[in-house]
């Protein structure tokens, strides 16, 4: 049974945290209960908040790895770098 197709702060919750490891949006309607069109619609910003979480904190391991003499870690740092925006 599918849930409502109203905003909840509960699930808003569980789809950032979701979407922070890289959960599929189809998964996490799956999960949610409801459809891949409510969740853009319903949790955009949730979405993109847990992929910016993702980044920001996978960015700060590489870095952080980087400074520590991980040449593999630099080189991912720095080709990660080159792919974003400012």
């Amino acid at each position: 049974m599918k849930r409502s197709k109203k905003y909840d702060a509960d699930s808003a919750k569980q789809v950032q945290a979701m979407s922070q490891y890289g959960v599929s949006r189809e998964d996490i309607a799956i999960i949610i209960g409801i459809g891949v069109d409510d969740i853009e619609r319903l949790y955009a910003a949730e979405m993109q908040k847990g992929k910016a979480v993702a980044n920001a904190t996978m960015a700060k391991i590489l870095f952080e790895q980087a400074k520590g003499g991980n040449a593999k870690a630099a080189m991912q740092w720095l080709t990660w770098k080159e792919t974003q925006n400012g």
